[in-house]
Order: structure tokens, then C-alpha cells, then sequence
């Protein structure tokens, strides 16, 4: 649930792939930043731990992906990082965490934009945009039909039709599902 000493203890475990040259990319979910929930626990004993905020998150994790990023948005966590000649993996920051943490998930204006960037550059250059972001592009379960799907889906499809994404990847729902 975001706690500070639990992103720390993640990068950390994630240090042995990148001395592999393995490069790991990240961006939050929706438990990882300004997470209400975010406590420690000694048996039936709860204290409530640092949560992480934003600049923190980035401060964290700054080497597993923003760092070797080609560009990265302002208005948000999202970033986009050059995998070869011909493709580049846009990493979308669809959590929403201000004024404070919410479960849902959406992909703010000014991303907006800055993704269309992105994809515009990508296509002028013949190279594929591989998308992927926390919250689902479509719904996908009978089960989870709340709160998993992005608020503003159908701008953010429209946007990957018009550059011909082909593939969006997410995550949220911990289930496997191709749609």
C-alpha cells in the first residue's frame, strides 16, 4: 500500500537485473503513491508508515526507466523510453493520486497531449509504440467491472486508433486476460 520502506526494499531487489543489463521499467499503480492504507504491522499491532509521494516515487526509482527515458511528461509520472530503432514503449502513469489516492484510474489532460506527441513523432519516424500503463484500456472481467477500467477510455482509444497503437498492456486486476 505504498509504504515508503516497501518501494525502497522493490528498487533495491530490482538492482541485480540491471547489473544483468536487464532494464526495467516502471510506473505507479494505484496503491503506490499517497496510499491511505499505507501502515506497518507487528503481529496484531498497525502504525501507519511513510506514504511515498510523487517525487518521491520518481526519487526511487529515477534509475528504472525515467532516467533512460527519451522523453517523460511534466504533468505526470509517464514516460516514454526507446526499446530499439523501431519501437518505443510509452509508459503511461494512469493512477490517480491528487488531491489523494483513489482506485480508479485516468489519464490526465495534459497527458493527453503529450502522448499525442509522442505517437505523432513515433509515426513520422516508422517506428511502433508499444503502450502500456496500470489501469485497463477496456473492460475486461464479469467480476471486477468497477473502478478498473480508465475514466476516460474512449479519448485514450481513440488516440491509440489514430496512430495505429497496436498493442496497450496494463495490469490492475492481478488476472490474465487478452482482449
Amino acid at each position: 500500500n505504498g509504504e515508503e520502506e516497501a518501494h525502497r526494499e522493490l528498487a533495491a531487489k530490482l538492482e541485480p537485473l540491471l547489473e544483468e543489463n536487464i532494464q526495467v521499467l516502471v510506473v505507479p499503480g494505484n496503491h503506490d503513491i499517497f496510499h491511505p492504507n499505507a501502515a506497518t504491522y507487528f503481529g496484531e499491532e498497525r502504525k501507519e508508515a511513510k506514504q511515498v509521494s510523487p517525487e518521491e516515487f520518481y526519487e526511487i526509482y529515477h534509475h528504472l526507466g525515467y532516467d533512460q527515458s527519451s522523453a517523460r511528461d511534466p504533468a505526470s509520472l509517464s514516460y516514454c523510453y526507446t526499446l530499439d530503432e523501431h519501437r518505443k514503449i510509452l509508459m503511461l502513469d494512469s493512477a490517480v493520486y491528487e488531491p489523494s489516492n483513489y482506485v480508479y484510474g485516468t489519464i490526465k489532460k495534459e497527458t493527453l497531449a503529450w502522448m499525442e506527441e509522442i505517437l505523432r513523432e513515433a509515426q513520422d519516424n516508422q517506428e511502433e509504440v508499444i503502450v502500456v500503463a496500470h489501469h485497463n484500456l477496456l473492460s475486461e472481467s464479469r467480476l471486477y467491472t468497477t473502478e478498473v477500467t480508465l475514466t476516460n477510455n474512449g479519448e485514450v482509444i481513440s488516440l491509440l486508433n489514430r496512430y495505429h497503437v497496436k498493442l496497450y498492456l496494463s495490469g490492475h486486476l492481478h488476472l490474465q486476460r487478452i482482449r
